[in-house]
């Protein structure tokens, strides 16, 4: 139920971007990650859990909500805090789950933002149809043109460099055609 949930979710984020951009449905998600410059939606998460479990170890013992989440730590099968332990283990604070003390917000966010690069260039490399992009983009931040252009100019701008900009380049790959040889008509080849 609750991976549907976030599916929809993630879906709504996704469609969001995109019409904002003004760029279709078979735009490339990393492309409008790293244009964009926002962190993907699973860190976000892990990020508001982080938070959520620094308040819950800094609470008081005679608290209600600090007997649960001590009751849950105990148990750690199939809940929050095996799902917490497991974040929190993946990038390396170990130490803050086995003493349940807080984890340094600071330092999580720093390598949640490089795992999070590391993730979207990765990615990168790997799409043909992003090699206009990587070209324009090698640092992961807001796009000047996001926030200068209007809508009809943003627009183009992130087809072309997102690589669904319907130019000869694109369009021939579809039809395989040979990357020398895809050249514009217009131009005249």
């Amino acid at each position: 139920m609750l991976g549907a949930f976030m599916s929809t979710i993630r879906s709504m984020l996704f469609n969001t971007k995109r019409f904002f951009l003004g760029v279709n449905k078979f735009t490339p998600i990393k492309a409008l990650y790293g244009d964009i410059g926002w962190l993907m939606p699973k860190y976000h998460r892990c990020l508001s859990m982080v938070r959520l479990w620094n308040r819950l170890v800094s609470l008081n013992d005679s608290r209600l909500t600090r007997a649960v989440f001590l009751q849950h730590v105990a148990i750690n099968m199939e809940n929050w805090s095996s799902e917490i332990q497991n974040i929190i283990i993946e990038f390396g604070l170990e130490h803050s789950f086995n003493t349940l003390s807080r984890v340094d917000l600071n330092l999580f966010k720093d390598k949640l933002y490089k795992r999070n690069v590391k993730t979207w260039k990765d990615t990168l490399m790997f799409k043909e149809k992003l090699r206009t992009h990587v070209q324009f983009k090698t640092e992961f931040s807001t796009e000047n043109y996001i926030q200068e252009f209007m809508h009809r100019g943003r627009s183009l701008l992130a087809q072309f460099r997102a690589g669904v900009l319907p130019l000869e380049i694109e369009c021939g790959r579809w039809r395989g055609i040979p990357v020398e040889e895809r050249v514009c008509g217009w131009v005249g080849g």
